[in-house]
């Protein structure tokens, strides 16, 4: 993601798109020198690169030393240096990569940012939604199943409060993202389950060909766990069609697997993220209105 930091504090900025610099309050760059504008300058993801905007500040705005035409754009890159008015106000880039999605709590100063191309609300440990992204767009996914874009500005009732998103622009099909760089099918996959004699301790592995990539030990694996043995079942009774082996009432799911409907959540949730870090395709868990199942059939258990 993008960031910005302040050389005299090392106060750091996430940036959103845009992201505003100046005095004004609610400024995603919030500057303090009384000498900078209210709305001093503008910083923009294109879809490639990082780009600054002077908005006819008073005091001129500099990257690398050189002053800025007003409202004319220029592309950072990182290490880039900024400053706004005097130089008390100096920023370096040091994350030129493109922002993610950013939620801010109306009425508070809670800001919460995606991380690995997913963002729990309320929180990761309380998640009654997640904003995901397949790598060319970002969409809420609700623990019902339901999937819908997210657009920039748009808020989003969570429980009690309400969140205002930052939803960075499409990225360019000619510049992959650190979402589309990569991304390996999960169809051609063996999803290796190590599961010991008591349960309590599962890890898994990738084989792809020759190729084995250990994903280590996690206590989310158990559900993965679960869940392929709900599809092998299924898969072994031959009385179902592909599309429909494998699916399992949360409601079941819960009374099975002793888990909360938001524990859930949150193990799906660090699920995609394990999958999404080692650069598979999205997948690994297929949700529908009060149902859910693993998005692969090609599984294999181990036990001691």
């Amino acid at each position: 993601m993008g960031l910005l930091r302040h050389s005299s504090s090392g106060r750091t900025v996430v940036l959103g798109s845009p992201c505003f610099v100046g005095r004004a309050l609610g400024s995603g760059v919030l500057l303090s020198d009384g000498k900078a504008s209210n709305q001093h300058a503008s910083l923009r993801w294109n879809g490639d690169h990082w780009e600054v905007t002077d908005l006819g500040s008073r005091n001129g705005s500099f990257l690398r030393e050189e002053r800025l035409r007003p409202n004319a754009r220029r592309l950072l890159h990182q290490g880039d240096w900024l400053h706004f008015g005097r130089a008390e106000e100096r920023w370096e880039l040091i994350d030129a990569q493109g922002p993610g999605v950013i939620a801010r709590r109306i009425g508070s100063d809670e800001v919460r940012v995606a991380e690995a191309g997913a963002l729990a609300l309320p929180e990761e440990a309380d998640a009654a939604i997640t904003i995901v992204t397949d790598g060319h767009g970002w969409f809420v996914e609700t623990g019902e199943g339901e999937r819908k874009p997210v657009r920039d500005k748009q808020t989003l009732q969570v429980g009690e409060h309400t969140w205002e998103l930052s939803v960075p622009p499409s990225p360019s099909k000619s510049t992959p993202t650190i979402e589309t760089q990569e991304r390996r099918p999960l169809d051609r996959l063996l999803l290796r389950f190590h599961v010991s004699l008591n349960e309590e301790h599962i890890s898994l592995d990738l084989v792809d060909g020759g190729r084995v990539d250990p994903l280590g030990e996690r206590a989310a694996f158990y559900l993965l766990v679960f869940l392929a043995r709900e599809r092998r079942r299924d898969q072994e009774g031959g009385t179902l069609p592909e599309p429909e082996q494998g699916w399992v009432d949360i409601s079941v799911l819960r009374a099975k697997t002793y888990m909360t409907e938001k524990a859930i959540n949150l193990h799906v949730h660090r699920i995609r993220d394990v999958f999404r870090n080692a650069g598979v395709s999205d997948g690994i868990v297929e949700r529908r209105a009060g149902q859910i199942r693993i998005g692969t059939a090609t599984c294999q258990e181990l036990s001691p």
